[in-house]
C-alpha cells in the first residue's frame, strides 16, 4: 500500500494581509504568490534618485581616508563567493576570482581615480538583492 500524500496541495499556510486597516487571510495560491512577489522583488532603485546633492553638508571626518590598495582589493576578490548571483553588469564573481591577477591592478586604478576625482559611477550606488 502506498503512503498517503497531500495530492500536491500547497504547502504554504494561509497568509495575512492588511486591507483598509482590517486583517484578512489569503488562501489562494495566486494571491499568495502575488504577496511574496511584491515583498521580495521590489522594483530596482533609480540611480538618479541616489545622486549626491550639489552642495552636501557633511559632518567632520572621523578619520583620514586612505587610498585603497591593490592588496586590499585582492583580498576582497579572494573572499568573493564564486557562484553567487551576478550584479547588474551580469559578470559572475568567478570571473573576478579567476582573472584576479590581471584585473586587480586595473580595478585599483579605477577605484583610486574615482575617489581622487570625487566621481562615483551611478551604477555603483545601486544594489540588487536576489532572493533564492
Amino acid at each position: 500500500m502506498r503512503p498517503q500524500t497531500d495530492a500536491g496541495r500547497a504547502r504554504i499556510p494561509a497568509l495575512k494581509r492588511e486591507v483598509d486597516g482590517q486583517s484578512e487571510n489569503v488562501v489562494e495560491n495566486e494571491e499568495k504568490s502575488s504577496l511574496f512577489f511584491n515583498k521580495f522583488f521590489i522594483p530596482p532603485a533609480d540611480p538618479a534618485a541616489a545622486s549626491i546633492p550639489r552642495r552636501p553638508k557633511y559632518p567632520k571626518p572621523a578619520f583620514k581616508l586612505e587610498a585603497i590598495t591593490d592588496r586590499q582589493i585582492d583580498m576582497a576578490v579572494r573572499q568573493l563567493a564564486p557562484y553567487k548571483a551576478p550584479g547588474p553588469n551580469g559578470v559572475p564573481n568567478v570571473v573576478f576570482k579567476k582573472a584576479r591577477e590581471v584585473l586587480v591592478p586595473y580595478l585599483g586604478r579605477i577605484f583610486r581615480a574615482s575617489v581622487a576625482l570625487n566621481h562615483y559611477i551611478e551604477e555603483w550606488k545601486v544594489t540588487r538583492t536576489v532572493v533564492i
